[in-house]
């Protein structure tokens, strides 16, 4: 194990110092594929360098201020405090590094030399056409582009492919369970039977719904027919999301139900998911990967994501071919072993 976190972290310095060459080149676009959730370690020293040089830098990021990962690794990796985090109506910020949301960065009056969109870090809800017209909106005529995501946006252009985060670990392969149940009414007896089970194991489960409607129905059934579950299920929205999450995380084993998908906490240790409804039209295919990743960003043994649905979808299909796709690639790079 231990070698291959060295061969991921040599793999992860040797990426770092791609991105810095490439920043000094002609080149124009990169994209950097890589899973969701990922550590935004491989940025951290060519932003640095990049102003050192007098460059600008507009890095947008959908994670909540309280932790946007980049900021933390600078913050730990240097000295360097000149940021700014865009508030909405902050627009006259004059700092070189400025973090902010897709959101609102069309608030900014400035253009950048260098624009980085990272879409693996929070739940993804932009199209790529979106995403591009946001970069280009805040670029320099001559500026660079980084795109940080599952997949390339910049068709045709340089790609760098980094198919694991920290860790030696394949991403989870998302399995489902198809009911003709009517999941706002009922459970079927094999979630039950799931749920029951990971409780006596002393693990935890988090269920997502795709809203507070579907999440409330899904609560009141879960409580009336399985009332051995009772004192183990907590709901998101009934204490709070921030005191739900944090009593959820000091637990042994709990199922906690939530329709909060932005910034999921990454502390949620010993944890699988089930994503119920996941045939709605919420979902497309980044959005079911993204599960994949966030339980990909700590360690545990045995993590699982489970589309649960009245009938399996094409992005449901496309989420499981990317996990796929990402092993593949890391079991060819020698990031994994049996």
């Amino acid at each position: 194990m231990n070698t291959k976190n060295a061969v991921i972290r040599e793999k992860r310095k040797k990426v770092s110092q791609l991105i810095q060459r490439w920043l000094f080149s002609n080149e124009q676009f990169l994209n950097i594929i890589t899973i969701p959730c990922a550590s935004t370690d491989i940025f951290i020293y060519s932003i640095l360098e990049y102003m050192n040089k007098g460059k600008s830098i507009l890095y947008i990021s959908n994670e909540d201020e309280e932790y946007v990962d980049i900021l933390e690794k600078i913050k730990k990796n240097s000295s360097f405090r000149g940021y700014s985090y865009l508030r909405r109506g902050d627009i006259k910020l004059k700092s070189k590094f400025i973090i902010v949301k897709a959101a609102n960065a069309l608030e900014i009056m400035r253009d950048f030399d260098l624009v980085i969109f990272d879409d693996t870090r929070a739940f993804p809800h932009h199209t790529s056409y979106e995403i591009i017209d946001i970069m280009a909106r805040m670029s320099k005529d001559e500026g660079k582009f980084i795109y940080c995501g599952v997949e390339s946006i910049f068709k045709g252009k340089r790609e760098i492919i980094i198919p694991v985060s920290e860790w030696p670990h394949p991403i989870v392969e998302p399995r489902t369970i198809t009911t003709k149940i009517n999941l706002e009414e009922d459970i079927p007896y094999i979630i039950y039977d799931y749920l029951k089970w990971s409780l006596y194991e002393d693990r935890k489960v988090v269920i997502y719904i795709p809203d507070l409607e579907k999440g409330l129905k899904v609560a009141s059934y879960i409580r009336f027919y399985c009332k051995k579950l009772n004192k183990s299920v907590l709901c998101s929205w009934e204490e709070g999301k921030e005191k739900s999450f944090l009593k959820f995380a000091k637990v042994k084993s709990a199922v906690l139900i939530t329709y909060t998908f932005e910034n999921i906490p990454t502390y949620f240790a010993n944890a699988n998911l089930m994503v119920f409804f996941a045939d709605y039209k919420l979902y497309d295919y980044k959005k079911l990967f993204h599960f994949c990743g966030v339980i990909n960003s700590y360690e545990s043994n045995f993590k699982e994501v489970i589309y649960v649905s009245n009938e399996e979808t094409e992005d449901m299909d496309k989420a499981k071919e990317l996990a796929r796709s990402f092993n593949k690639e890391a079991w060819d790079m020698g990031f994994l072993s049996y």
